[in-house]
């Protein structure tokens, strides 16, 4: 990786959750540099990415996300290895307000 252009991790976009506590969140990314996978059918680069640095994918969108901090890895073809931290926030619970009201009684 020393001899390399230093591979980037760049955040694209981040989707917050729309409901609290809801599990709706997206992140995609995208690589830069480095050393990338070349497609052989389409002549196209790529890198893997993965959310645990264990288990790397040729996919830059990571959907179905609850509200928290990710650590975002991607890895080109010689190894090499950068990183990013993306927080998915939520909105805040709705509370619903229950009013009573008495109707004043007429004699």
């Amino acid at each position: 990786c020393e001899d390399l252009p230093d591979l980037l991790l760049s955040v694209d976009s981040v989707l917050n959750t729309k409901c609290h506590q809801s599990n709706d969140g997206a992140i995609v990314v995208r690589g830069e540099l480095g050393n990338p996978y070349i497609d052989q059918s389409t002549n196209q680069s790529f890198y893997l990415f993965s959310l645990d640095k264990e288990n790397f994918f040729p996919l830059n969108k990571f959907s179905n996300l609850s509200p928290g901090v990710y650590k975002i890895y991607i890895q080109d073809r010689k190894g090499c290895l950068d990183s990013t931290n993306v927080t998915i926030t939520e909105p805040p619970p709705i509370i619903a307000a229950s009013i009573s009201y008495t109707y004043p009684l007429s004699v």
